[in-house]
């Protein structure tokens, strides 16, 4: 798919256990049985789209929404601090997302609710409200944002 036309999909990872019911780093908070759900159900929506990279957040949470996809497909899974809710940066973010478009890969970002916002930006997307394990795909053209999709595994 490179080259003209290609998705960027974004998801939130799916739902974690309460922050008010995990003791442990925030870093660290699993998802529940549900979020592994929603995480194996999200394999065939990112293979639909062609996913050929994922990059996410390092956060265990995240990491875990997309490894399934990962190791399923055999594509490449690049974590990034940039990417968690601890260390997001708008720079940071901005200069991450702008170097996995300017690459015109389908690729999937898996991030944390607060950073949303910020990627959505970054990609030229529209400002949505996602739940744990939505995705928005967000289709370029010749380097724009042409359609915008979402999806509830």
């Amino acid at each position: 798919m490179r080259g003209e036309r290609w998705p960027g999909v974004v998801v939130r990872h799916g739902e974690a256990v309460r922050r008010k019911a995990w003791s442990g780093e925030e870093r660290l908070r699993p998802l529940t049985d549900e979020g592994e759900a929603q995480a194996r159900r999200l394999v065939a929506l990112l293979d639909a789209f062609g996913v050929t990279g994922v990059h996410t957040s390092s956060s265990t949470r995240c990491l875990d929404t997309v490894r399934p996809y990962a190791t399923s497909s055999g594509c490449p899974l690049t974590a990034y601090d940039v990417l968690s809710e601890e260390d997001a940066t708008t720079d940071g973010v901005v200069d991450l997302l702008d170097t996995l478009v300017d690459a015109r890969e389908p690729v999937v970002v898996c991030t944390h609710r607060p950073v949303l916002p910020t990627v959505l930006d970054a990609l030229g997307a529209p400002d949505v409200e996602l739940r744990p394990a939505d995705l928005l795909v967000v289709h370029h053209r010749k380097g724009r944002v042409v359609a915008a999709e979402g999806y509830r595994p």
